[in-house]
């Protein structure tokens, strides 16, 4: 089925900023932007069967938001509200165009990413510092499989860390490790390249 009823909140949120007092005008602009680039994917996208319930979601989410319009909020809180509301319909396209395997292949690599960074990095940093990456290196796992934003911040993070790790391991001479190092950083690098397709997939 099309996703007429989402194109239609889409469209009826665009006219709330566009009538809003609470809202800048530099903010509005960015937000009417970004709803009407969704509108136009949104207004001829097939929804799955199977996905009925996200598709719900949003119809939902986007009443509410609507109602936040005449509920007094302030600038900060209904820009946060119609922020949250855009990565949502970015990231739902993902499951309605059956793209979410590309977030679970990611997940695998990050986490032999992560191996091998941490294989690593006690003989670059010391056990101590080796042991304080194991906090957010789990942080980004968790986030990255909830499909939370904080997943991607902290990947994005350790994804760097983990090639700079393996540039020194190069840079330390021949080696089994120097070996790994390069491994690592040129995994690294197409880390980074996945991070910035898959990054609409995050809330």
């Amino acid at each position: 089925m099309k996703a007429t009823k989402v194109f239609t909140m889409i469209d009826d949120i665009v006219k709330k900023i566009e009538k809003s007092d609470d809202i800048k005008s530099s903010d509005g602009e960015k937000m009417i932007v970004q709803l009407k680039e969704l509108g136009h994917i949104y207004r001829d996208i097939e929804i799955p069967e199977d996905n009925m319930a996200v598709y719900d979601a949003l119809k939902q989410k986007g009443e509410w938001l609507k109602s936040q319009f005449s509920a007094k909020k302030s600038s900060d809180k209904i820009n946060k509200e119609i922020n949250h509301y855009i990565r949502l319909l970015k990231a739902s396209l993902a499951d309605f165009r059956k793209e979410s395997g590309k977030l679970i292949e990611f997940h695998r690599m990050f986490v032999l990413l992560c191996l091998l960074f941490l294989t690593l990095a006690p003989r670059l940093y010391g056990p101590l510092m080796s042991a304080m990456l194991i906090i957010p290196v789990f942080g980004a796992l968790r986030g990255i499989r909830d499909r939370r934003r904080t997943g991607i911040y902290l990947s994005a993070i350790i994804i760097p860390l983990a090639l700079v790790t393996g540039i020194n391991w190069v840079k330390a001479g021949p080696g089994l490790f120097s070996v790994l190092g390069a491994v690592v950083a040129v995994f690294a690098i197409f880390m980074i390249y996945k991070i910035y397709k898959i990054k609409d997939m995050f809330v």
